[in-house]
């Protein structure tokens, strides 16, 4: 069933209804100030209009403009005032692109403007109206020569350190490889020395001694001893080791297990520091003579 429509909703359509619309206006002239603007500048445009019959109030508007296109123009503000005894539009904006162009259409103080054409000049112009075209780009004199013997000598500059890294490559591993070894060796004489002037044979000193043993000879022999037991360490592979080794340090393991974890009597640690450093001397001695044996062979310098 059709409803015929409320007296509230056909007031309110009739005061709409009388809502007054700008009216577009009629351009008398524009000027603007500097009269000859280039691209970035910021101008002022002076739209003179007639306002014969047209209701209008005197404004300042500083936001709300339209958005501008890539290239356009960008409206800063727009002021609509009696200027000579005149009603003018006065816009501020700045243009981007060079050539013609237009504001677009504004809306101020109840006043529909327009379009305003815009001739935008060229900020690199001459003083003439010359506009200058790019021009190709310059190569200086020789530069191709300079560039293939910059090349070449950068493949020659290649081929040479990599020469050199193949040649020098073993000599550094050897070199680093000395230094990590006379390393691991300086410090585990300095925990065989602290132990001894700490004068302390209990489990920590024990503790201490194991893991500096497995350390050294973990870094000397490049086997994982760290995660070996006595009797592990016993059935290491021939090689790894010096003859004998492996079972004096797992005899100093073995007693160090008893001390720490089955509760035996704390004694003999400075017999044991002893018997530690000598086999450290004799791992050190081994691997210094790699044609004596196979006992040199992975850890050797």
């Amino acid at each position: 069933m059709n409803r015929a429509p409320s007296l509230p909703a056909l007031a309110a359509i009739a005061c709409i209804a009388c809502l007054p619309l700008p009216a577009e206006v009629r351009i008398l002239s524009v000027e603007f100030d500097p009269p000859l603007y280039v691209s970035g500048e910021l101008t002022r445009a002076y739209v003179a209009w007639d306002d014969a019959g047209v209701a209008w109030s005197p404004t300042v508007r500083e936001d709300g403009f339209p958005e501008p296109s890539p290239t356009g123009p960008v409206i800063r503000s727009a002021t609509l005032a009696t200027r000579s005894g005149r009603a003018v539009l006065s816009v501020e904006f700045t243009p981007w692109r060079p050539g013609p162009g237009t504001l677009p259409p504004l809306s101020v103080g109840g006043v529909s403007f327009p379009p305003i054409p815009l001739e935008t000049a060229s900020a690199l112009a001459g003083h003439e109206g010359w506009v200058p075209s790019p021009l190709p780009q310059l190569e200086p004199e020789g530069l191709r020569t300079r560039v293939y013997l910059l090349v070449a000598a950068l493949l020659a500059l290649a081929a040479l350190a990599g020469f050199a890294s193949l040649r020098l490559m073993p000599w550094l591993r050897l070199l680093l490889g000395r230094w990590t070894f006379a390393r691991a060796r300086r410090e585990f004489d300095a925990l065989l020395d602290y132990l001894l002037e700490a004068d302390r044979d209990g489990p920590d000193a024990w503790a201490l001694l194991c893991s500096g043993l497995r350390r050294y000879l973990g870094t000397r022999s490049g086997a994982n001893i760290q995660a070996l037991t006595p009797g592990e360490l016993r059935s290491l592979a021939p090689g790894a080791l010096p003859e004998g080794a492996a079972g004096e340090a797992a005899a100093i393991l073995e007693r160090g297990d008893r001390i720490r974890f089955a509760g035996e009597a704390g004694g003999g640690l400075a017999a044991a520091l002893a018997a530690a450093r000598t086999l450290a001397d004799r791992v050190e001695e081994a691997l210094r003579q790699p044609a004596s044996g196979t006992a040199a062979g992975r850890g050797s310098p």
